[in-house]
């Protein structure tokens, strides 16, 4: 097997797919405009599965997202999501609607917005009212 063989085996893209995504985020061409409002996450719904409709919601609209897939190693506490647009960066830990922040993700939220960043934490129930209106808002 090629060692480029072997790396698409191990999960890394295809290099095509990898220029399509550096193309995306080159885009310079503006957000949608939000005709209809996505449906909220359903009731009880997964750390996990809000991660994605967050993602999923924040790609529609032009930001770039940064994840951590893999943790183990890493400072504990950092936030589940980056996202860049513009001239915006949002710090986002995300949580169950009673999903409990831990010591090491509220000092990390406390030294970022020391810093002056936007750090925030956000729940299912702040679908509506916090997440649709920030991530969909027009571009300065």
């Amino acid at each position: 097997m090629s060692a480029r063989a072997s790396k698409r085996s191990r999960g890394y893209p295809h290099p095509l797919v990898l220029q399509v995504r550096l193309a995306a985020l080159t885009d310079e061409t503006p957000p949608p405009r939000l005709l209809t409002p996505p449906a909220p996450p359903p009731r009880g719904v997964s750390e996990a599965a809000f991660q994605a409709l967050v993602i999923d919601l924040a790609e529609r609209f032009r930001w770039v997202v940064y994840h951590t897939l893999d943790s183990r190693g890493s400072h504990p506490g950092w936030p589940d999501l980056v996202l860049v647009r513009g001239p915006r960066a949002l710090f986002i830990e995300l949580k169950t609607e009673r999903g409990a922040i831990r010591p090491e993700q509220a000092a990390w939220g406390e030294r970022l917005l020391k810093a002056g960043l936007d750090w925030r934490i956000w729940r299912p129930a702040h679908w509506d009212t916090e997440i649709v209106p920030t991530l969909t808002e027009e571009q300065d």
